[in-house]
């Protein structure tokens, strides 16, 4: 009757540690799931990030062109128009007059 007794003792604990479980292993599993789904989360809010970067690059870029068209468009209408002047060369005032009517200094 020992014998008998001392394996249905040791069978229940067997079956307790079996019911229990290995608790270590599930927490190691549980955290490994949680790391992963994280760094999942990170890929993604990064991607994220350098497509929202890009998208603001480039809506600067086209207000930065739209601005240089708005200035030249403007320089364009209020452009100068050149204007000649005509510069008259005057003549050199007659100083002395001969007789005959001929002027001297020519």
């Amino acid at each position: 009757m020992k014998k008998v007794l001392s394996v249905l003792v040791i069978l229940g604990f067997v079956i307790g540690m079996a019911a229990c479980g290995n608790k270590k292993a599930e927490e190691e599993a549980r955290i490994a799931d949680s790391i992963r789904i994280a760094d999942s989360i990170a890929v993604v809010q990064a991607y994220e990030d350098s497509v929202r970067l890009v998208q603001e690059a480039a809506a600067a870029e086209e207000a930065r062109l739209l601005d240089s068209i708005a200035a030249a468009a403007e320089i364009a209408s209020t452009a100068v128009k050149k204007t000649t002047t005509v510069v008259k060369k005057e003549e050199a005032p007659k100083t002395k007059t001969l007789r005959g009517g001929g002027t001297s200094g020519n």
